[in-house]
Parts: C-alpha cells; sequence; structure tokens
C-alpha cells in the first residue's frame, strides 16, 4: 500500500537531462524499493533472490520509464514487472530430474517421471545441497 504521507513526485525530467533523470528514477525506486522487496520476499521466499528480482525491476523501470505515460501507472508497472521477472526466475532456476520407476508388475516399459526440485530442495534445506 502506497505511504500516503509522502509529497507527489517531482514533474519527469527531460531526457535529455541524465542527471535530472537519474535523480528522479532514484527518487522513484527509493519511494517503491522497500515493498517491492516484501512483494519479492513473499514470491522467493528467499532474502537474496528476493534482492535479485527486486534489483532486476529497478533496472528495468530505468530503462523503459519513459514509456510509462502517466505517474500513477508507475506503481502497478513496477509491481506488473516484478512479478514477470520473478516468474522468469522461476523458470531460470527451477530444476528437474528424471527417473525411471519399475512397475512391480514386472512391466517392460519403465514409467519416466520428471520432478521440480525448486520447491522441494528449498523447503528442505538439508537435502540436495549438490543440487
Amino acid at each position: 500500500m502506497p505511504d500516503t504521507n509522502q509529497p507527489p513526485l517531482p514533474p519527469r525530467p527531460s531526457p535529455q537531462d541524465e542527471v535530472a533523470v537519474q535523480a528522479w528514477l532514484d527518487e522513484v525506486i527509493l519511494r517503491h524499493y522497500r515493498q517491492l522487496y516484501c512483494y519479492s520476499l513473499s514470491l522467493t521466499g528467499h532474502e537474496a533472490d528476493a534482492a535479485d528480482i527486486t534489483q532486476q525491476t529497478a533496472v528495468k523501470f530505468a530503462q523503459h520509464w519513459s514509456s510509462i505515460r502517466e505517474d500513477g501507472a508507475i506503481r502497478s508497472w513496477l509491481y506488473t514487472t516484478l512479478y514477470r521477472e520473478f516468474l522468469l526466475f522461476r523458470r531460470r532456476t527451477r530444476k528437474t530430474v528424471e527417473f525411471e520407476v519399475s512397475g512391480s508388475g514386472g512391466e517392460s516399459h519403465p514409467s519416466r517421471w520428471q520432478i521440480s526440485l525448486t520447491h522441494w530442495r528449498r523447503s528442505q534445506p538439508w537435502a540436495w545441497n549438490s543440487v
């Protein structure tokens, strides 16, 4: 939830004024960083991953800030982008293992299974340390 005690954002700078753009971007990110990080932490469950995703969201914002038409849309753009970054992160870090299971009835064709270890491994830190 946005902090209603904060003053409105300063007007957007001209894209040619690099110093003003950097100061404006810093102001926007600093206002939203804590809430974005908390949201990211709730998605990942891991501080380092949450920090990485939040930082990547800030980088994307710095690259695309001029395409956001209204200042009121910045917050929703940041949260949507953070969630998309989380999905990309999850796809990149998902690990699968294939193993064969022989049927008890002497089947000639064993079944193949794929298990996503990402969630299980993180919920069981004692296991799969080398995965």
